[in-house]
């Protein structure tokens, strides 16, 4: 995080409970200040969900609860964006 606070320019923040814990949830207020618009989304585990609820009453925009299968995270990031779970361009595995 602190690595990249002076160059990135993030639209969506996929962010660990585990930072959160450590860090408290003042982090969700610094993240919505240094990057206008951006919008954070809580990794957590059943373990963790209380967490990640409150993170959700000071600032973040939607969970994810582990274990995370990437079409489901494709989905809440295109909602969060505002793209209503569009297809992506590239299809995964045709590369």
């Amino acid at each position: 995080y602190e690595k990249g606070v002076g160059w990135l320019k993030p639209d969506v923040v996929l962010l660990g409970a585990s930072f959160l814990k450590s860090n408290g949830v003042s982090v969700l207020k610094e993240l919505a200040e240094r990057f206008a618009g951006v919008r954070i989304l809580i990794v957590c585990d059943k373990a963790d969900e209380a967490l990640a609820v409150d993170a959700m009453k000071h600032g973040a925009h939607g969970i994810l609860v582990k274990p995370l299968k990437i079409e489901n995270v494709r989905q809440k990031v295109d909602t969060v964006l505002g793209r209503g779970g569009a297809k992506p361009l590239v299809q995964l595995g045709l590369l």
